[in-house]
């Protein structure tokens, strides 16, 4: 057999599945004459089976002029076109690893849906509906419908059946996005033709039988990681041409190693001075989402890898598939030690990247299952928590406990009449700026963001213009791609171009005249009070979803697909309806992706966004009840320092994930003034304090009425702590004397009296009163 380049395996196994959408579609011009007898199976009825995989060897055959240079495309589709009748060493790598991708071996039910018509309109199961704990009951089932990936089609519907004509267009589109891509560097290329693979195959089915929930998308995503992985592995063995070498199921081939950004938010939020935050939030942000992908691709290349060999990356956290090579413990250790060092010197130990040891896997391992998948699973999420009790260590055993640089660098700059920097307060400023150098380049880039429409990754030995990150890489933001010269890796970072890698990032920025709005202005947008707002919101129970939600179809395909789908939602999602929401207009995002967010407003604004941000997570996860999401909000007036302000949504968020007290299960909560409730009667809760401001407008009630409500409210809750001395025993009697006496329509009298039941739900009336004044520009009590 002619010697198969690793890049040529990565492109067979990345493409392996095309021929599954052109049988879908029809394109019978994709059917390579004779070729079936030479790559299909013959199944016990004397027939071929798996003829997509005939489909595939003409599919790639198709894209053989935008293929990179020196790449033989027919080698490529016949590796590719055999996976199930491998006759070959490389074919048998795409085969296992597309057995591996699959959690199991196909079944003889798959081979006879061949032959059916089902197999085309079967849509796409949201991996949602598969979520369930325990032996609970399964939900109802809510489908992907077909179509390229934007954010409208993100949400599942009850019923929907694919067509063939659906799949034509799919296919169609994928094809021309991936003949329009025109690089001779193999990395870029693989950038671009994920982003069109993701666009066109993320809701359709890989298989469309038992359980259809992981799209093909995601399935080629995971082939490619273990391919990649069981080829270098057997490179280094010396057994790359040894077909039951690569068969064997029993021998740990792979390592599983997870990445954990630690300190994201004492970090982003530790601001000295309110000037430039708007800039450097957003900024700071960034960089932490560029360095953990750096981390990936500098991880990568010292395993001769490529990205794809990531099973997933969301909010600081990463999932890497390695080869077990006999030294990885050793270079897994350089590489934290290099990484660590680097933090320290950058971050002084705020923020840490928390490389776990490498868990070793067998093929057997790796199948779903009580004794595969899901215990592998458990032991890399012991590895990832036994990383973060060894924070830096590595790093620290090098440079001490003590940082000396920067005390040294401050005290010669307080000597020569120089400053520390204002921003971060930890650095000497430099150049006869008020700054630091780090801090400078922060707000740099968070001047740029808003309004660059490209980013470009780069390597170099000597500073250059933008972030910089791991490895001597270098990220640079910009307008035009002509500010990258000759640099390949460039990606699109507002919206999706054919041709071009696409890079989404969750960043709203409230603009006005071309300038973005500081937070000063943001606060005069607000309804009445001019104070601001943050809302902070996270996934539930984010570990047991993942470790026990899917139960014994855990997967590493499942995985992938899990955690790919809820980074679409914090990351796109959300930001398509802020922006498309004039309510929303002056949002502005610090952070959203992985499975929580934060965003800064105007106070009234994000009221209204926070439950329009639950409705939408409920639609997106098709109301599974084992998925949830809690919230916290704080106002604030203007002034207060941001780092206060997130404090203070963060005690918010935890009064929500305790909620209620005694009982369970606790969560799907949010808070605001202290006050947790569940979400839909958060939403009568601002729904009576819009009414009650009405009634205000109209003259139905007075301020007075409002206040005593504020008032008793309080007292209820000193009554309830166990404070009973008459001021507060009699709230209730005070309450409906004061109501009886008051002026107030027979409205505003019903709206009202329905708090004074008992002292819970008077506590509670805190929040509408609060809502009505504040909207009047009165204010209410915090």
């Amino acid at each position: 057999m002619e010697e198969i380049r690793f890049e040529e395996q990565v492109l067979a196994s990345l493409f392996h599945d095309l021929g599954k959408i052109a049988q879908r579609a029809g394109a019978e011009d994709c059917l390579t004459p004779k070729m079936d007898g030479q790559l299909l199976p013959l199944a016990p009825g004397g027939w071929y089976s798996h003829k997509h995989a005939w489909y595939t060897h003409g599919a790639i055959l198709k894209l053989k002029s935008s293929l990179p240079e020196g790449f033989n495309a027919e080698t490529i589709a016949r590796i590719a076109a055999a996976h199930h009748n491998p006759s070959n060493a490389a074919e048998q790598l795409i085969t296992e690893g597309d057995r591996i991708s699959s959690g199991a071996d196909r079944t003889l039910r798959e081979i006879e849906t061949e032959h059916k018509g089902s197999y085309i309109e079967q849509a796409c199961l949201s991996i949602f509906s598969s979520v369930r704990f325990g032996d609970q009951k399964s939900i109802p089932e809510t489908f992907l419908e077909l179509g390229p990936l934007e954010p409208d089609r993100g949400y599942p519907k009850p019923t929907f059946r694919n067509s063939r004509q659906s799949y034509n267009d799919i296919w169609n589109g994928l094809v021309k996005d991936l003949d329009s891509i025109h690089t001779s560097d193999f990395e870029a290329y693989l950038a671009i033709a994920d982003s069109a693979l993701e666009r066109w195959t993320w809701n359709i089915p890989s298989t469309t039988i038992d359980q259809p929930d992981i799209s093909l998308y995601d399935h080629m995503r995971t082939t490619v990681a273990f391919t990649s992985a069981l080829y270098r592995y057997h490179e280094a063995q010396g057994s790359l041409e040894n077909v039951q070498a690569i068969k064997s199921d029993a021998v740990p081939c792979f390592a599983l190693l997870t990445g954990d950004l630690s300190g994201i938010q004492k970090y982003i939020f530790d601001l000295k001075s309110t000037k430039y935050n708007a800039k450097i939030l957003r900024s700071r942000s960034f960089l932490l989402r560029s360095l953990s992908e750096s981390a990936i691709r500098m991880i990568c290349r010292e395993f001769k890898l490529t990205s794809f060999s990531c099973l997933s990356v969301a909010g600081g956290r990463f999932t890497l598939i390695l080869p077990a090579l006999p030294d990885i413990s050793a270079r897994v250790d350089r590489i934290r030690k290099l990484i660590e060092l680097e933090f320290i010197h950058r971050f002084d130990g705020i923020i840490a990247l928390n490389l776990s040891e490498p868990v070793l896997a067998s093929r057997a391992s790796l199948h779903q299952g009580e004794e595969g998948f899901t215990k592998l699973f458990s032991s890399v999420m012991n590895a990832t928590y036994n990383a973060k009790q060894k924070k830096l260590q590595k790093g620290l055993a090098e440079t001490g406990q003590v940082i000396h640089r920067h005390y040294e660098q401050i005290e010669a700059a307080l000597q020569s009449e120089g400053s520390i920097c204002a921003i971060c307060g930890a650095r000497a400023s430099v150049h006869d700026s008020s700054l630091c150098e780090g801090c400078d380049e922060l707000i740099e880039a968070g001047t740029l963001l808003p309004k660059s429409k490209y980013l470009g990754v780069f390597k170099a030995q000597a500073k250059k213009q933008g972030l910089s990150l791991l490895d001597n890489e270098y990220l640079q933001i910009a307008n035009s791609e002509q500010v990258f010269g000759n640099n390949k890796l460039i990606a699109r970072i507002d919206g999706f171009e054919p041709g071009k890698a696409y890079v989404r990032l969750p960043y709203t920025v409230p603009m006005e005249d071309g300038q973005v709005k500081e937070f000063e202005k943001l606060a005069q947008e607000s309804r009445g009070v001019p104070h601001l707002a943050m809302f902070k919101a996270d996934l539930d129970n984010l570990g047991y979803v993942f470790s026990r939600g899917l139960g014994k179809q855990l997967s590493a395909s499942r995985y992938a697909s899990l955690s790919r789908t809820l980074d679409y939602f914090f990351t796109v999602m959300v930001r398509h309806y802020i922006e498309s929401d004039h309510r929303f207009k002056d949002i502005y995002t610090v952070f959203s992706g992985g499975d929580d967010l934060c965003v800064i407003g105007p106070w009234n604004a994000i009221i209204d966004f926070s439950i329009e941000f639950h409705q939408r997570f409920e639609l997106f996860t098709g109301s599974n009840p084992w998925l949830s999401v809690s919230g916290g909000i704080s106002i604030v007036g203007k002034g207060l320092p941001v780092g206060r302000m997130a404090e203070e949504a963060e005690a918010e968020l935890e009064k929500a994930k305790n909620y209620p007290e005694r009982k369970k299960p606790k969560k799907n909560a949010i808070s605001l003034f202290g006050i947790p409730s569940q979400w839909n009667h958060f939403e009568g809760l601002i729904a009576d304090g819009k009414t009650l401001l009405k009634e205000l407008e109209e003259g139905g009630v007075s301020h007075s009425a409002v206040y005593t409500l504020l008032e008793d409210s309080h007292r209820a809750e000193s009554f309830m702590k166990g404070d009973i001395g008459p001021h507060n025993a009699l709230w209730k009697s005070h309450f409906e004397y004061a109501l009886r006496r008051s002026k107030a329509s027979e409205n505003a009298k019903m709206l009202l009296k329905k708090y004074s039941v008992d002292p819970a739900k008077m506590i509670q009336a805190r929040i509408p009163a609060s809502i009505a004044l504040y909207s009047t520009r009165i204010g209410g009590f915090r």
